[in-house]
């Protein structure tokens, strides 16, 4: 805007009062319009929540299907349809929650880019746990346990929980299956490897949601 006028005083090689007067007011008017449809674009909020809802079902889903096909043996249908899916609901929500910030007119909000920004982490996990869950061809009866805990994971989870007792849960799973008695067998050694590691996997899970709770609060 500023190149405009200037470029209005050079081609009429004047600084006249009226001429300036005239660049006053153009100056004034677009500004005010800017203000304007930066007023009307900057924040959509209700688009977001709508967006980060979507998020959220989505991933109370996939925790759902992973409790039940870790118990299942024939894992051949367990597509990753729904963390592909996941994907492109959090593509979609971070572009809006990128637009509202750039679109703020005073304060700058991180807290939407911070929330799709911890989601996404959280998804490169969940990648993670079902490929593993895909890997076990085996189900020692610790498998049970495991697929309990990720079903009361889905159950309590809620977009203002810190997950302490989740960790709690989990935690006392760990010192539970380490004292259970050794593997058979190498089918079920490589099995019962495989659910220590997804145990290890949902804890980064929960401490992920945690670290981003306790960080906003402050």
């Amino acid at each position: 805007m500023d190149s405009v006028l200037i470029t209005h005083f050079l081609s009429e090689r004047s600084m006249s009062a009226p001429l300036i007067g005239n660049e006053i007011a153009l100056f004034l008017i677009g500004t005010t319009v800017g203000v304007l449809v930066n007023m009307h674009l900057r924040k959509k909020e209700k688009v977001f929540q709508k967006l980060a809802d979507d998020v959220d079902l989505q991933i109370k889903g996939i925790l759902s299907r992973m409790s039940l096909w870790l118990m299942e043996e024939d894992k051949s249908e367990y597509s990753p349809d729904c963390l592909i899916a996941l994907k492109e609901s959090l593509d979609l929500a971070r572009t809006c929650a990128l637009n509202n910030y750039n679109n703020a007119l005073w304060k700058k909000d991180s807290y939407e880019m911070d929330y799709i920004q911890m989601r996404q982490q959280q998804s490169m996990v969940l990648q993670e746990i079902y490929e593993n869950i895909k890997s076990i061809t085996c189900l020692p009866r610790q498998a049970k346990q495991v697929a309990l805990l990720l079903e009361g994971i889905e159950q309590g989870y809620h977009r203002e929980n810190t997950a302490e007792g989740l960790l709690k849960d989990l935690d006392l799973l760990f010192q539970d299956l380490k004292s259970h008695e050794l593997p058979s067998n190498r089918e079920e050694f490589e099995a019962r490897a495989i659910l220590f590691y997804i145990l290890k996997q949902t804890k980064k899970l929960l401490i992920i949601k945690r670290e981003f709770i306790l960080a906003h609060r402050r």
